[in-house]
């Protein structure tokens, strides 16, 4: 564990506490243009990005280029940043991922192609630590200080021919070049009041003697018709006015006048509109006339003056632009007529002023214009020579004009521009077109012959524009580095480069070449040896890297480097290599590159394996073996162990040292030994890595390097092989299974079971079985066999029926050999056995439940509390109290569900018909029951309301009887609600009657339904007794409890005394009319009688045996009563009930008669 903390300490100290941020420019190149903004300048913002972004950092930014790249741009080209600088910062602000830079193209008004500079970002480079800025030339202006001389003839050309300057062509119409060329004219000082000519001329009849030019000629007289150069109509003006010839066979000529000192003429404006071809002259702002060129072939611009009074002139818009030559080569010159006079700006066809080019007669001469770099040439034009006694135009007849970058020895693999120039004159130049795309570095005038043959030119003119970026031959490294093979026995390294452009288009490629060079000593050097073999770049000859014009966009080619294959232990080493000096296309980003030599004289040590396993308590041997080449020497590793899962007490671990001699060619091994601790712990492993090689300049690690030692655990690891510590068994459980389970080394071992009993016992509460006893201790134990990774025991809990809190105890393992510290023991080794409670008390939710009435149910409900979590029966005792068995149906056991709390029954309460009192019966929860405890509430009473609320009783309380009568009747009658009911009725001796006097009565009888008035028939007996009227009474019992009533019977007696008996009836007055007032008060009698009870018959004075009708009619025929009752005159009473309103008793009424008349109102209560 010490070597791994200062492994990291110096891990720290190298890189630091975070990683450095790296900064790139977000693309390889850029291009801006001098006056984009037309400010005279243009600002332009790049973005710069970076790989880490924790904290606000600045870095520098350089102009200079790396790779030994020169820039064509300079300070008066550009600055860096806010100021005329070229070095600069930039600082990401906070966390920001980019900053930004600010750099100012210049606008330096000079005739230029395009340039570029370089950015380099010397602070945490990244990738793409530099990028090329290019410059675009802008500034398209050629400033001639004195006329140049053509030696035009006056047929053709107005004014001083001396004056006329030959400026350039100007494609009109040509894509991607100005519409408008600026021309202004300085006057020589002094000099007279001219007139300004202007010139354009297509060169397009090469067989003609002289140039015909078709140009603009302003004159402010009358056209000189005699200058016109050929037939046409003309079209004349005054003044300033434009005379336009149109006839394209001719010239088409005019002058502008006026003193261009004294009236300001020295600026104008020619300009081309593109959409309808037309060419305008303009002065100081006013348009002074249309031509219309139609199918002219214009394309060059001369001017002139009428004489000497111009002193220059600069012309600025003409494109394409004359490309300065930066060299002349050729195939051979005669002394004194060398190349370079065909570029010394000198038109001069005369021989003998000394600027003409005159090759050697020889087979194939040619001569090379070099453009200093790659160009896309539009035009070429050959001035020829004069034609005198020793030169001769023609020599340039049937040349051939090439474009490319491929050198002269190679020269037709170049673009042809033009071949088989036909004869020429001294007095014509040749113009020649480069149609199509024709890029490169050379122009070439070669003659294709197979006899001798020369080549004589007085100038040569090349016009053209930058090649387009995206069609540029770019040429870079095909990587960053490179290095040897295998190591520097392979002799040589191989680097290569690519050709190729952005477009991946190869039109225009031609021939490519680039200089390759490297340092000249590595990085580091070695004891100053040579490693390889330099190519160096300051010197010749140089290592070149060509492409030629039949090879496409993408083509690498490569170059080998010689490395020195020494027997010398040393250090990687490194060179740089660069491209430089790139002839047909540019360099790329990546023009330099490492390059490392990879030492093989090192002797490399490794260990024999990656990986070791050994069984704890046993020993390994770690090997190491030695290859190498070169010097072997005696040398030494020390092998360093590193704690892993294994710590120092697992295994030695002591450094160990291994020595090797010399000539030492076998392995060698350490012995690593390891502790049997007898305490599980898996298979655990530690690290040995090679380390202290001596010596250390010659020794590498190999691989490997390190190895991973795994000591392979020989003990067992215990533990419950249970979902959870806690376990919960339902009391009523009958086995619950313990399963026991092992890892690790799978040989016969015991594992101990400690029972803890928290608050269940054993064996009341549960008991272990399918286990071993401990008897020392009284505990348990499980004994694993060979190969068993598990087993398990069994726990039986005592169901019983106790009402009780949760109880619990606890299993832990235990191994033998460590009573302490829980060893060899996993999680979960200890688990909690929860016996939970099955037992419910039960009570009743009421101790009474009254109210309701017999026919219907009574609901009666349990409480349950404790295990409510099955479904349980629980049976019901009833006890009578005053309700019997008739009274309800015993109630059957009230089912509680799973989960209930609560559950209810339903008790019939049966309807008897008896009038009773509310009566009472128990019910009781039944003892004895599994898991039925009963709580507080173990009975509850029932009341039965009774629903039989009628009243049986007597029609009158009294009855009259004459002795011997028959047919006599007394009603029982009932009244209220309830079924149907059962009477007793009996007869009691309570009075004066005796049993001879009537029949006894006992008999039962029902009322029910309609059947609510029963009449009970009495037998009085006829004794000749002359008595007084006696007595018994009659005794109606119905009911539970009984309800008893009784009426009383009178007995008239109908016998008279002897001595009042008469023969006759005779009365006196007196008694008639006490007679008569007797019926009268009788027949009141009948009448209240009749009105009240509404059904008392009578004939001839006694109560009517038939029964009475069901209802009494509201009205009652007064005939019918006459009819029903003969005897009784009842003369004007309108219906019975209603009272007497007139008439009288009949005549025909007896004392018999009345006396039952009376006797009927008596027995109905009636005085």
């Amino acid at each position: 564990m010490e070597k791994f903390t200062i492994y990291f300490l110096v891990v720290l100290a190298i890189f630091g506490s975070h990683t450095e941020a790296q900064v790139s420019f977000q693309a390889a190149e850029y291009s801006y243009t001098e006056n984009a903004d037309g400010d005279g300048g243009n600002s332009v913002t790049l973005t710069l990005e970076r790989t880490v972004f924790t904290s606000q950092e600045t870095v520098s930014i350089s102009s200079v280029c790396p790779c030994k790249v020169t820039c064509t741009a300079t300070s008066a080209d550009y600055s860096v940043g806010t100021t005329d600088a070229i070095e600069t910062t930039v600082t990401f602000l906070g966390t920001s991922s980019t900053a930004t830079l600010t750099i100012v193209i210049k606008d330096d008004v000079e005739e230029e192609f395009r340039e570029f500079f370089c950015l380099t970002i010397t602070t945490n480079p990244g990738t793409q630590y530099y990028t090329k800025v290019y410059i675009p030339g802008n500034d398209y202006c050629v400033n001639l200080d004195s006329p140049g001389t053509m030696n035009p003839t006056e047929t053709n050309v107005i004014g001083d021919p001396a004056s006329v300057i030959y400026v350039g062509p100007w494609c009109v119409g040509d894509t991607g070049i100005p519409d408008t060329i600026n021309i202004d004219v300085t006057p020589e000082p002094g000099g007279a009041s001219d007139d300004i000519f202007i010139w354009l001329s297509d060169f397009a009849d090469q067989n003609d003697a002289t140039i015909q030019y078709y140009g603009l000629f302003l004159d402010d007289n009358t056209a000189d018709t005699t200058h016109n150069g050929g037939a046409g109509d003309g079209v004349t003006g005054n003044g300033d006015s434009i005379v336009v010839k149109t006839d394209i066979d001719g010239p088409v000529l005019g002058r502008l006048g006026g003193d261009i000192v004294n009236a300001g003429v020295n600026s104008f404006e020619l300009q081309y509109t593109e959409s309808n071809g037309e060419i305008d002259l303009t002065k100081n702002g006013n348009t002074y006339g249309v031509n219309d060129p139609g199918t002219l072939d214009v394309s060059h611009l001369l001017v002139s003056s009428g004489g000497d009074e111009v002193a220059s002139w600069k012309i600025c818009g003409l494109s394409p632009r004359k490309i300065p030559a930066v060299a002349a080569y050729a195939s051979g010159n005669e002394d004194g007529y060398p190349p370079e006079n065909a570029i010394d700006d000198n038109r001069s066809p005369i021989r003998t002023q000394g600027s003409t080019f005159i090759s050697n007669s020889q087979v194939d001469p040619w001569i090379q214009i070099d453009l200093g770099r790659e160009f896309d040439v539009k035009m070429v034009l050959l001035w020829p020579i004069e034609n005198d006694a020793t030169s001769n135009p023609d020599w340039l007849q049937n040349a051939d004009v090439y474009v490319g970058s491929c050198p002269a020895s190679s020269v037709t693999n170049n673009n042809v521009c033009d071949n088989n120039i036909p004869s020429v004159t001294g007095d014509n130049v040749v113009e020649v077109r480069c149609t199509g795309t024709n890029y490169g570095r050379y122009v070439y005038i070669h003659q294709d012959t197979t006899s001798s043959q020369r080549i004589a030119l007085s100038e040569v003119e090349v016009y053209g524009d930058d090649v387009p970026i995206s069609d540029q031959a770019t040429v870079q490294f095909s990587s960053s580095t490179f290095q040897t093979a295998n190591d520097e026995s392979a002799a040589t390294v191989a680097i290569t480069a690519t050709r190729s452009t952005s477009s991946g288009s190869s039109a225009g490629l031609t021939c490519t070449t680039v200089d390759f060079c490297t340092d000249t000593v590595t990085t580091p050097p070695y004891g100053n040896l040579a490693d390889f073999t330099p190519v160096n770049c300051g010197s010749k000859p140089k290592t070149t890297m060509s492409w030629s014009s039949g090879e496409g966009s993408g083509t690498t080619k490569t170059v080998s480097v010689t490395v020195d294959n020494d027997a010398t232990c040393e250090p990687d080493e490194t060179f740089n290599a660069y491209l430089t000096n790139v002839n047909g296309g540019i360099l790329g980003s990546q023009t330099c590159t490492t390059v490392t030599i990879v030492d093989d004289d090192s002797v490399t040590y490794a260990l024999s394996a990656s990986s070791f396993s050994v069984a704890e308590g046993s020993s390994e041997n770690i090997g190491v073996s030695r290859s190498g080449t070169g010097d072997m020497q005696a040398g030494s590793i020390g092998l360093e162990f590193t704690d892993g899962t294994a710590l120092s007490g697992d295994y030695n671990s002591a450094d160990g040292t291994i020595s090797f001699t010399s000539t030492s060619t076998s392995p060698q091994s350490y012995t690593v030994s390891t502790v049997d601790d007898q305490i599980y712990e898996g298979d655990e492993t530690f690290t040995v890595a090679i380390g202290n090689l001596q010596p250390s300049t010659c020794s590498n690690a190999g691989s490997p390097s390190s190895a991973t030692v795994t000591v392979t655990d020989n003990d067992s690891l215990f533990s419950f092989d249970e979902p959870s510590n806690t376990i919960t068994i339902q009391e009523g459980t009958a086995q619950t299974t313990i399963d026991i389970g092992r890892q690790g080394l799978l040989q016969q071992k015991t594992v101990n079971i400690d029972v803890d009993e928290v608050d269940a016992d054993t064996p009341t509460d549960f008991t272990l079985s399918n286990i071993n006893t401990i008897a020392s201790n009284s505990g348990y134990s499980k004994t694993f066999s060979v190969g068993g990774s598990s087993e398990s025991f069994i726990i039986n809990v005592v169901d019983d029926s106790d009402v009780e809190n949760d109880e619990s105890f606890t299993l832990t393992l235990e191994d033998p050999l460590y009573t302490t510290g829980h060893k060899n023991l996993e999680s979960p080794y200890r688990l909690t056995i929860v016996i939970a409670d099955n037992d419910a008390t039960y009570t009743w939710e009421q101790a009474q439940y009254s109210g309701t009435t017999e026919g219907g149910s009574q609901q009666v409900c349990l409480l349950r509390s404790g295990d409510t979590s099955t479904s349980k029966n629980i049976q019901i005792t009833s006890t009578f109290g005053t309700a019997t068995s008739g009274d309800f149906t015993p109630l059957t056991p009230i089912p509680f569900g799973a989960g209930e709390t609560r559950a209810c029954g339903n008790v019939a309460l049966n309807d008897d018909n008896e009038v009773e009192n509310t009566e009472t019966f128990t019910l009781t929860i039944d003892q004895g029951q599994q898991d039925v405890a009963i709580g507080t509430t173990n009975s509850a009473q029932v009341f039965i309301t009774d629903n039989d609320n009628y009243v049986v009783s007597w029609v009158s309380q009294q009855y009259s009887f004459t002795e011997g009568s028959s047919g006599n009747l007394v009603y029982i009658v009932r009244s209220g609600g309830g079924s149907s009911v059962t009477v007793t009725i009996e007869s009691q001796l309570v009075g004066s009657a005796v049993q001879d006097d009537f029949t006894a009565v006992s008999t039962q009888r029902t009322l029910g339904g309609t059947n609510t008035q029963i009449p009970i028939a009495i037998a009085i007996t006829d004794d000749d007794e002359d008595e007084p009227n006696e007595s018994f009474r009659l005794r109606l019992r119905y009911g539970n409890p009984v309800t008893e009533t009784t009426t009383t019977i009178t007995i008239v007696d109908n016998d008279e005394p002897a001595s009042t008996q008469a023969a006759d009836t005779g009365l006196s007055g007196g008694a008639i009319a006490g007679i008569v007032v007797a019926a009268l008060v009788g027949t009141l009698a009948l009448i209240a009688a009749i009105g009240i009870c509404g059904y008392c018959w009578f004939t001839n004075g006694r109560v009517a045996t038939a029964a009475p009708p069901a209802a009494a009619p509201a009205a009652y025929p007064l005939a019918n009563f006459q009819s029903i009752y003969p005897g009784y005159d009842f003369g004007g009473y309108s219906s019975y009930g209603n009272g007497i309103s007139n008439g009288a008793l009949s005549p025909y009424s007896n004392q018999g008669g009345l006396r039952g008349f009376n006797q009927g109102f008596n027995q109905y209560g009636f005085p």
